[in-house]
């Protein structure tokens, strides 16, 4: 009786990793589409509105390099921490290794 309850409970938890994963995946797709959404409801307004389409053309240009020159400052930022993580560790193993 006690094994059944145990065997449930592993499988509920299983159950609940799957699932808490699924939710994560589900979260990220919604915030993505949501981004898609305001911009196109931006592009709407814009042209609702009268924005020349070469501007809002030049306008995405611009936003499309701003955008990737912080996706590469973002990258280098993220490579720098990894590799000082990793010569922290290093330290760590060498203070360790010292006192034994």
């Amino acid at each position: 009786n006690i094994r059944r309850g145990i065997d449930e409970n592993a499988k509920e938890q299983a159950s609940f990793a799957v699932y808490d994963k699924r939710v994560k995946q589900m979260a990220s797709e919604l915030t993505e589409m949501q981004g898609l959404l305001a911009d196109h409801n931006m592009a709407i307004d814009k042209i609702n509105t009268g924005t020349d389409v070469n501007r809002i053309v030049i306008e995405t240009k611009e936003l499309a390099n701003a955008n990737e020159s912080e996706v590469a400052a973002l990258e280098s930022l993220f490579s720098d921490r990894v590799r000082r993580q990793e010569a922290n560790r290093e330290i760590e193993e060498h203070i360790v290794k010292e006192k034994y």
